[in-house]
């Protein structure tokens, strides 16, 4: 599962964003009687931050960062930061 619902306000050619993101993953394996068990699982939630720059019609500029939390399965937290630097440039 995953979603990544955010707020938006745009001004002239700079949007800011805020929200949150969801992952979860939950893997699966049979057993000798072919009964199925939870092997794994990983959830990760994280508060959101976006910042979109129109530099001209055909270059746009993203800056993407999360700060994530993450539990597993053996009940170890983690947290983990990210940062994305995203650059479209339309030929």
């Amino acid at each position: 599962r995953y979603a990544e619902p955010t707020l938006e306000y745009r001004f002239r050619y700079i949007s800011f964003a805020i929200g949150f993101r969801y992952y979860s993953l939950t893997t699966y394996t049979y057993n000798e009687d072919n009964q199925k068990e939870m092997r794994s699982y990983y959830i990760s939630k994280a508060p959101l931050s976006i910042i979109y720059v129109n530099l001209s019609k055909s270059v746009q500029i993203n800056l993407i960062g999360w700060s994530e939390f993450i539990r597993t399965e053996n009940n170890v937290d983690q947290e983990l930061e990210n940062l994305f630097l995203r650059v479209h440039w339309n030929i």
